[in-house]
């Protein structure tokens, strides 16, 4: 038996491929391992999210005097009827008080009291 010369291309594609499985699932997991993602400085005391959020619109227009609707509320935020209704349901458990009132064409309106 002869030994044949290999080509540049040959030896460069063995010395890459994985000697094991188990080199091969390392390798692959290096390769695909997440890169840490800038963090936004905040101040010691700041409680606010680092953005708006829109159940902090909903609050926001919950507090005007006259409150809102569910057709504000479902405008303001791109949501559905019942999303918005579970939005002030969650509100309710987390403690804020909620009042809602019936004006006398039967459209029902929302505000936060206290």
């Amino acid at each position: 038996m002869t030994k044949t010369k290999r080509s540049n291309k040959d030896a460069a594609k063995a010395a890459v491929k994985p000697r094991t499985k188990a080199h091969a699932l390392r390798d692959r997991s290096e390769r695909t391992r997440a890169r840490p993602t800038a963090v936004i400085a905040k101040k010691k005391n700041d409680t606010r999210p680092a953005r708006p959020t829109k159940l902090a619109g909903v609050i926001d227009l919950l507090k005007k005097p006259d409150g809102a609707t569910i057709e504000v509320l479902m405008k303001a935020t791109g949501w559905q009827a019942h999303s918005v209704r579970a939005a002030l349901t969650g509100l309710r458990k987390k403690g804020r008080a909620i009042e809602c009132s019936k004006s006398e064409s039967g459209i029902t309106c929302y505000r936060i009291t206290g």
